[in-house]
């Protein structure tokens, strides 16, 4: 009997690496024969993923539900690096859909764990603009290759 449980578990464990298998090869193929570097296509995932979690809202109602205030701002602080854009506060709480006030309480924690990183406006003194520390743009891109790709 126990040899009969561990054959179902590997069986389960076996098809799990099929199914991730199987959709890194789907992906693969839908941008066969494309020009795209490989950076081009992990901005592609990231943005169709960043676009599943705004229409998750859509579907299911926005609220608590689902709210991952930090993943999205990590989410699109990785999007924004990748274009070469600069992201200040005020976008960036738009990004992760939370008020103002919850947007920087964590813009403070991710900046506190060294995950992200402030600099100065260079037009306006008054603002300072987000980006990722490089471990954490790392990180993500890693996530993105292994996960969607």
């Amino acid at each position: 009997m126990d040899e009969l449980i561990k054959l179902q578990s590997d069986l389960s464990i076996i098809a799990s690496e099929l199914k991730a298998v199987q959709h890194r090869v789907a992906i693969l193929a839908e941008n066969h024969g494309s020009d795209d570097s490989a950076d081009a296509t992990i901005l592609k995932c990231a943005k169709k993923y960043y676009r599943s979690r705004r229409a998750r809202e859509k579907i299911f109602g926005s609220g608590n539900l689902f709210a991952d205030p930090a993943w999205d701002i990590l989410i699109d602080l990785f999007i924004s690096a990748k274009e070469g854009k600069e992201v200040g506060v005020s976008s960036l709480c738009i990004a992760a859909a939370v008020p103002a006030t919850t947007g920087l309480r964590w813009i403070k924690l991710l900046e506190s764990e060294g995950m992200i990183e402030r600099t100065a406006d260079p037009v306006d003194a008054r603002r300072f603009n987000l980006s990722l520390s490089e471990a954490t743009y790392s990180e993500l891109e890693e996530f993105f290759q292994n996960n969607f790709l």
